[in-house]
């Protein structure tokens, strides 16, 4: 309550004057702390373009529930090719058999009935009068993606050596590509990453939330893991994320009820107070939580809290970040948009609520108001500089690292 009556006792005048205050400051304790060199780092370090997959068939059996809405013959959601072998031809986006059969899955079994040397008729008739609950056992073509558990061997290696890693960006069965979903395969856990990539984890019974985390540190060379943890993000609601205790069993985690409505994030969910600190101590997790809080404010995972004016300063620090980033000094709004877009930098709610006319002038005031801080000589902000005041600025918001948040009390 406290937090809610500071923030809103604040004048329109403070309020509009907070970015200036936030960068000022950031820029005196860079430039007395920390060489513009340490500050950039170099953030582009090379990744290994080596993918290592297998291929190999794997017999399933999978439950499908019909759905009452679609019709008689296509209840479930999906089609057979009446050759041989028997395959399946499509399934209905939306259907129960969606994420659960692929085009080109092999039926060998629906419930009872072995399908196999039918004609067409046969074929038809069995379709027709399938249960409302069906078991298909099937012959899946798979493409395994290499396990992410190392070894202690490993581990010491990359400790000594560490190296940035290539993640796939997706798996493909039998041709397709699978969407967002909490595995890429029966036993193989999918983690998102705040950069966008995905990363693919071989369980067994004996595989606990800690267990990838640890693996997730050393493969991104991460030493305040303190800050991090595995969550499940509801795919229908963004705001909705449920923390994954470390000593959870992810056999346990992806068997919960509506597993496939959700996905798994690797996140920091305990912001530190400071981002200085958390800079000074692990500029890999700096950096990381950066990209996380950018992807959650173009996502609008604040827009209830968010107002027009914090996202424009957010935007324009954005800005300033990806200029030094990529090594230009050009701070016009004309050539910001025309290089990189708008969409890059601000909600689509933003977008389509504004003018863009309108949406450029103010971005462009903020822009200017960031570089009356500056030295003479100096076009843009360091990057380094531009994530603190952008992790300061956010900080401000009561929703930001959890100070504010909605629970359900279940009554025993």
């Amino acid at each position: 309550m406290e937090e809610k009556e500071r923030s809103r006792s604040r004048s329109p005048a403070r309020t509009g004057s907070l970015v200036q205050q936030v960068v000022g400051t950031i820029i005196r304790r860079t430039r007395e702390s920390l060489s513009r060199e340490r500050l950039l780092g170099d953030g582009r370090s090379q990744r290994s373009n080596s993918v290592t997959s297998q291929s190999f068939q794997a017999k399933l059996t999978l439950q499908i529930t019909k759905d009452p809405v679609l019709d008689r013959s296509t209840g479930h959601g999906f089609t057979l090719i009446a050759d041989t072998p028997l395959q399946v031809r499509d399934v209905a986006t939306g259907s129960p058999a969606d994420g659960i059969l692929f085009p080109g899955d092999q039926v060998l079994q629906i419930n009872d009935k072995v399908m196999e040397d039918l004609s067409a008729e046969q074929v038809e008739n069995i379709m027709r009068n399938l249960d409302d609950c069906i078991n298909v056992t099937i012959l899946r073509q798979m493409t395994n993606p290499k396990s992410s558990i190392m070894s202690a061997e490993k581990r010491a290696r990359l400790r000594s050596n560490p190296v940035k890693v290539r993640f796939a960006e997706e798996v493909v069965v039998n041709g397709h590509t699978q969407g967002n979903s909490l595995l890429f395969l029966p036993n193989v856990l999918k983690v998102y990453l705040e950069n966008g990539q995905t990363k693919a984890f071989k369980f067994d019974n004996t595989t606990s939330v800690k267990d990838i985390v640890l693996t997730l540190k050393d493969k991104l060379s991460i030493r305040a893991i303190e800050y991090f943890t595995l969550v499940l993000e509801q795919q229908y609601s963004i705001t909705k994320l449920l923390l994954l205790h470390e000593d959870e069993l992810i056999q346990k985690v992806v068997q919960k009820k509506d597993s496939h409505d959700y996905r798994c994030l690797f996140r920091v969910c305990f912001v530190p107070k400071d981002p200085m600190d958390l800079l000074q101590d692990d500029p890999t997790a700096f950096e990381y939580l950066f990209l996380q809080s950018v992807g959650d404010v173009l996502q609008e995972r604040y827009a209830v809290e968010m107002k027009c004016n914090t996202a424009l300063r957010l935007a324009a620090l954005h800005m300033h970040e990806r200029l030094d980033s990529c090594g230009q000094t050009r701070t016009s709004i004309k050539s910001i948009t025309k290089e990189f877009g708008l969409d890059s930098f601000i909600s689509p709610t933003l977008l389509s609520n504004m003018r863009e006319r309108d949406l450029r002038k103010a971005i462009s005031y903020h822009l200017k108001k960031i570089q009356s801080l500056l030295e003479p000589r100096q076009k843009v902000i360091s990057a380094s500089q531009a994530r603190l005041a952008y992790l300061t600025q956010l900080g401000e918001l009561i929703s930001y690292g959890g100070r504010s948040y909605t629970a359900t009390m279940m009554l025993q």
